[in-house]
Parts: C-alpha cells; sequence; structure tokens
C-alpha cells in the first residue's frame, strides 16, 4: 500500500528532475559511483604508450563529433583521435531505484534496474572483448572502465554550443580511438571519382573484417556500415565496439555465410539507391568471402 502511495510521487519527482536537467552533454551525464571492478581491468599500456597518450593525446582540446546511444565523442583539434565518454545517466539504473519496494511494479523494476543492469554490463564486455581481441581492427588505443589514479591529467573539451568542460580523466570511463573517416564517406568519395577498383578493395576488405570477426567466435548486434565502420590509413576498422558479444557457433560455415550475407544485404540497399555500380561488386565479393573460408 505504501509503494502504491508514494509511487507516484516518486514518477513526479523524477519528471521534474528530468526537466531541470540540461539536454545534451554534462559532466553529471558521464560521471558514475562505480567501484573497482576487476573484470573491466586491461593489460596496463606500456611507459610510451602512456606518456603518449598523456603528452600528445590528452593534451589537445577537443570538440564535440557526435552522440551515439552509449557514448558521447569528441574528435581532437588535430583530427587524428576521438575520446568516447560512457553515458552513465543510460547505461546504469539509478541509485535509488535499486532499493525501492517494487512488488506492485514488477515489469518497471525489471526495465529500469535488472535490465539497465544487463545493458551497462554488455556494453562494457564488448568493449573490452573488443579491445582485446580486435584492437587493431577497431583502431582501439585505451579502455579507461576503472577509474584510477595514476593519469593525472584533465582532458579540455568543448560542447556543440562552444561552451568548454575540464574532465579529470581519472575519475571518468571512456575510449580512446584512433579517428576513421566512415566507411560510406570513404566509398561515396572513390565512386564519385570512378574508381571501383579501390572501392572494391574497401569492400573487400569489409567484408574480410566480418569475417576475422566470425572466426574468432564474436558476434555483432548491429552491421550497419554506414555508422559502425571507417577506413583508417586505407584499411577498414571497426568504429563502434559497443554490441560485440560471443558466439562460438559463427565460427561454423553456415552461420559464418548466412553472417556475410546478412552483412552484405545492409550494404547492398545503401548502394542499389545511391550507387548502382557498387552492387555488382557487392556480390562477387560476399561470394568470394564466403567461398574462401568455406572450401
Amino acid at each position: 500500500m505504501i509503494a502504491l502511495v508514494c509511487f507516484p510521487l516518486v514518477v513526479l519527482s523524477f519528471g521534474l528532475y528530468y526537466c531541470s536537467v540540461g539536454r545534451g552533454f554534462q559532466i553529471d551525464k558521464i560521471s558514475s559511483k562505480l567501484s573497482y571492478n576487476e573484470t573491466w581491468e586491461i593489460e596496463p599500456l606500456s611507459q610510451e604508450e602512456k606518456e603518449h597518450l598523456i603528452h600528445e593525446v590528452f593534451s589537445q582540446t577537443f570538440y564535440y563529433l557526435g552522440s551515439g546511444n552509449q557514448t558521447y565523442a569528441f574528435v581532437s583539434s588535430d583530427n587524428k583521435y576521438v575520446v568516447k565518454f560512457f553515458k552513465m545517466h543510460r547505461l546504469l539504473p539509478k541509485h535509488w531505484l535499486t532499493g525501492f519496494p517494487f512488488s506492485l511494479f514488477e515489469k518497471y523494476r525489471f526495465d529500469h534496474v535488472e535490465k539497465k543492469q544487463l545493458y551497462f554490463e554488455s556494453t562494457f564486455t564488448s568493449f573490452k572483448d573488443a579491445y582485446q581481441h580486435f584492437r587493431k581492427e577497431s583502431g582501439l588505443m585505451f579502455l579507461h572502465l576503472n577509474k584510477s589514479r595514476d593519469l593525472k591529467t584533465s582532458l579540455s573539451v568543448i560542447r556543440y554550443d562552444g561552451k568548454k568542460f575540464l574532465i579529470d580523466l581519472d575519475s571518468k570511463e571512456f575510449i580512446v580511438q584512433h579517428k576513421a573517416e566512415r566507411v560510406c564517406d570513404y566509398l561515396a568519395d572513390l565512386l564519385s571519382d570512378g574508381k571501383l577498383d579501390q572501392a572494391r578493395l574497401i569492400v573487400r576488405e569489409w567484408l574480410g573484417l566480418i569475417a576475422v570477426r566470425c572466426k574468432k567466435g564474436f558476434a555483432d548486434q548491429d552491421v550497419e556500415f554506414r555508422s559502425n565502420f571507417g577506413v583508417l590509413d586505407g584499411h577498414v576498422v571497426l568504429i563502434d565496439c559497443g554490441n560485440l558479444y560471443a558466439d562460438p557457433s559463427l565460427k561454423h560455415p553456415t552461420y559464418f555465410q548466412a553472417e556475410i550475407l546478412r552483412a552484405a544485404e545492409k550494404l547492398e540497399l545503401w548502394s542499389s539507391e545511391y550507387y548502382p555500380e557498387l552492387t555488382g561488386i557487392l556480390q562477387e565479393e560476399a561470394h568470394r568471402v564466403v567461398n574462401q573460408n568455406l572450401f
């Protein structure tokens, strides 16, 4: 009965709080009270790698690049690096909800507590798997999933409206990647210039990257090539690493074939509308990759 009376007040309070909080990037939205968890630890950087991060990367000003379901992204002033801060206000269940009596609101509890906790854990697991198994194929440089004390530096970021923030990196969860050009933009430039042979190589690399993922036993919930893949130093890389999960079945030829064809269909939808000349290349390369890995 108490829960029934209190619940509308809680919802009202939450609504007022939501309306009072500024939309878009805010420091509080990337902050958390997470304590150290060995599960999220990675192999320490070499001294050389650490010095490069601190003196060459973090010393720059970063500018707002975009926002996804899981992170806010900022690009360095030299356009070489991207720092992504996790949207903790979305990933983690509200602290006060974990102790609320939900006996009458089981679905609400599942959606806003248990489901969010699972989503948070799967997101962090995905980034760690990407760092450990696809570091080269993703352009990942650094993964900071546990708070630390050794970075001893702050990052200067500029929001889309020009507002400046100074972020203490030791206290935040974030990742660092090499900046890549979106693969669709890269392909569009090649095709506009009539460089079909080079476009074929990019398609081949993209499908090859998916083949590598399958061989290592990992699936990707989102194979959307336009936003999730990029080109770095002439090679295709995975730029969105938040949807990976272990699936050993993909090592089996049947499931591997289905995954390649599923990905090819995504690209074909785009190519058939904007660049029909790419469709034939895509079909040829998809069959080539499938046959190469089946026989």
